[in-house]
């Protein structure tokens, strides 16, 4: 019991470590790119890190299995390279022990990965959805602080997106308030002295402008076909943001609605949803036998080896995904053929060390 409890805190500590290092890289990458693609600036703080939250959560299933299996491989293989694997194996800490204490929290990790991609995932994918698409599409002005522009990204109802900005607000009132927005080659631009919000029974957001000016820009055209005018008021109504592309949607799609799909992209969903649970249980099978055939000359060594083989591997589980969503693959084995390479390259270095030993070393 002992020494199985020493076996695994000597790859517990490293997939900790890992995993911790990978989640904060993750979640620093996240926020950037959010905050680079003009999304974050309409959020409030709840919403932005909730969005960052969800994110890192569904990456768990990448991080995760990728910190298995480099703490597996580094942890089994510095025992190996101080001599502590034999002491191991002196003590009666055969093999065996190590597999079966190892194999033990692999698939403990694998029940938590299956509960993830099966169940919260497609929960995590509904919260970013109700809470991206009308930042993300379109901007609800009751959003909006003064001192700060407003960028939204371009929708199907509004394809060339749209910058806010108010230079005060009162309440429900927005003041000094600037508009652009362009459209089929159109460029609109409002100033006007104050802005409220009205709500709308049709899912329309209506906004009425008070006192200002309307300017529209045709582009590639000659000066005629512009115009500009005066308004006492103007009330200007924005269609209900456009639901996300289905290819993205699908995400969000219970796991059991995906099982009834003929839809190649959604039969991708559902097979990558079991293959999440299935990659983390055959990469940290799999550390077993690579921590010994790692370099032992260095900790980093074996580091480099385990970082180019998940690299590999997810390129492939990537074009896994993509050939069966494209129907060059059929449904079997569908987006399952790396793990079945896996499998095969498990296989092929377990076997050898299960031979009898008299055939092993007969001829030598």
């Amino acid at each position: 019991m002992i020494l199985r409890r020493y076996v695994l805190s000597a790859v517990m500590r490293p997939f900790l470590g890992t995993l911790v290092f990978l989640v904060a890289i993750y979640g620093a990458w996240a926020a950037s790119k959010l905050i680079s693609a003009g999304g974050a600036v309409s959020m409030t703080p709840s919403e932005f890190f909730t969005v960052i939250g969800l994110q890192t959560q569904v990456a768990l299933e990448v991080l995760v299995p990728f910190s298995l299996f480099l703490a597996i491989i580094t942890g089994l293989g510095q025992l190996a390279a101080t001599q502590e694997a034999l002491a191991i194996r002196a003590n009666g800490g055969g093999d065996k022990m190590l597999f079966s204490s190892v194999a033990g929290v692999g698939l403990l990790i694998t029940l938590i990965i299956g509960v993830e991609s099966l169940w919260l995932r497609p929960q995590a994918y509904e919260h970013i959805y109700t809470i991206s698409t009308a930042i993300d599409q379109d901007i609800d002005f009751s959003r909006i602080e003064g001192g700060k522009f407003y960028i939204s990204q371009a929708s199907q109802n509004d394809q060339g997106g749209r910058v806010i900005f108010a230079d005060r607000r009162e309440d429900d009132t927005l003041y000094q308030v600037f508009v652009a927005h362009t459209v089929n080659g159109r460029s609109e631009f409002i100033f006007a002295r104050d802005a409220v919000q009205q709500a709308s029974t049709d899912g329309d957001r209506v906004m009425d402008f008070t006192q200002g000016y309307l300017y529209q820009l045709v582009e590639q055209s000659d000066a005629s076909d512009d115009w500009h005018l005066a308004f006492d008021e103007m009330r200007f109504v924005m269609p209900p943001p456009a639901n996300p592309d289905p290819g993205n949607r699908r995400k969000s799609t219970s796991t059991e609605v995906l099982s009834k799909s003929a839809v190649p992209f959604e039969i991708a969903e559902y097979q990558g949803r079991f293959g999440a649970p299935l990659t983390t249980l055959l990469l940290a099978l799999l550390a077993i036998p690579l921590s010994r055939f790692a370099p032992r000359s260095s900790r980093y060594g074996r580091m480099l080896v385990a970082v180019v083989f998940v690299i590999v591997y997810y390129s492939a589980n990537s074009l896994a995904r993509t050939w069966m969503e494209s129907g060059v693959i059929s449904l079997f084995p569908g987006v399952f053929w790396p793990q079945l390479l896996l499998v095969a390259v498990f296989v092929g270095l377990v076997m050898p060390t299960s031979r009898p030993r008299a055939q092993r070393f007969g001829r030598r």
